[in-house]
């Protein structure tokens, strides 16, 4: 399908093929999915049916996300548009949730887990092709290697299916989710991966990943945040997943702008935002707080400091140093002014 025109305040779409009853019926069964958060309606840009080969719906009044995100990312992005940014990925964070919570009558789609990691392998290779080099190609391979199917087909929900930021709609009152006609029942994992990976490659490429480098993954950890815990699911899954469609993302940049990919700051892109992910996965640590208190505490350690991570699947990042001496004359640690540092 694709968009013809904008008539009478309704959105048109060329059907490539007719629909069957039950197709549209599935289409009309979104109108009935809303939430509310905050005061904000998150639903679906309503279907209103088909007429004379065209699929019918309401414009969805708003700025698409993907723009408020490329506004965000500049150094000379002003701090209300960041603002506006991080509160549109928690809405978009908060729409996905309620949106896999939703019981449809969305068909089931099987999730070929080889094949999806045998697709994922053959991208890297074409990536080799084009710049990237084989000690992160290595590292992807054992990442797919990992824990790829850990948690991921044990849960299945209503997915989008292309969930990115191009199809949300964000307004001041209101989420709306559009290109929803591929929505089925499949791993949530497949639309939070999808929209990560899109936030990292497509929104930070817009600027060549010029002036902000770390907002975006600020932003990914708010969207996952926002989001909550997904039950079950391995936190090697999310990392070797969310790396598969960053290739694939890449991959398709590749064959649709292959002289252009060619350019030094494309490559350095590339490299960089696969560097990050392999570097800084969700998870830093499978120990809990409790348990890091009480190994503390019997090994005469203290807990310094800690961070919750931003991906909401209750992990922790801990830091611990030694005890000080009850006796401080003992130690040899002295600041400038020969007083004892701590």
């Amino acid at each position: 399908m694709r968009q013809l025109q904008v008539q009478n305040g309704l959105w048109l779409k060329r059907l490539e093929r007719p629909l069957g009853d039950e197709e549209l019926d599935r289409l009309l069964t979104l109108n009935r999915f809303r939430a509310v958060e905050d005061g904000v309606v998150l639903a679906c840009a309503p279907y209103h049916g088909v007429r004379d080969g065209c699929l019918i719906m309401g414009v969805a009044q708003g700025e698409p996300l993907s723009r408020i995100l490329s506004k965000s990312g500049r150094a000379c992005s002003p701090k209300a548009a960041r603002q506006a940014a991080a509160r549109a990925v928690t809405l978009a964070g908060r729409w996905l949730a309620h949106f896999h919570q939703w019981t449809s009558h969305g068909y089931v789609e099987p999730y070929d887990l080889d094949e999806r990691r045998q697709r994922a392998e053959g991208r890297v290779e074409s990536l080799v092709r084009y710049g990237l080099p084989m000690d992160r190609a290595e590292r992807l391979r054992e990442c797919f290697a990992g824990a790829w199917s850990e948690g991921v087909a044990d849960r299945v929900t209503t997915i989008h299916g292309d969930f990115k930021a191009d199809n949300l709609v964000v307004a001041p009152a209101s989420v709306l989710g559009v290109d929803m006609e591929g929505y089925h029942r499949g791993p949530p994992l497949v639309d939070l991966v999808q929209f990560a990976s899109h936030v990292f490659v497509a929104r930070s490429g817009a600027c060549l990943g010029a002036g902000r480098p770390g907002w975006w993954r600020e932003l990914v950890g708010r969207f996952f945040d926002a989001y909550g815990e997904v039950p079950g699911l391995c936190c090697g899954s999310l990392d070797s997943h969310l790396l598969a469609f960053v290739c694939a993302v890449f991959a398709t940049m590749v064959e649709r702008h292959r002289i252009f990919f060619y350019g030094l700051r494309w490559r350095n892109l590339m490299i960089r935002t696969i560097d990050e992910l392999l570097d800084h996965p969700s998870y830093t640590t499978s120990v809990t707080k409790p348990q890091i208190l009480e190994e503390a505490r019997v090994a005469n350690l203290e807990v310094y400091s800690w961070q919750w991570t931003l991906r909401g699947l209750s992990e922790s990042v801990f830091v611990v140093m030694q005890k000080p001496p009850a006796d401080r004359s003992q130690t040899t640690a002295l600041n400038t002014r020969g007083e004892p540092r701590w």
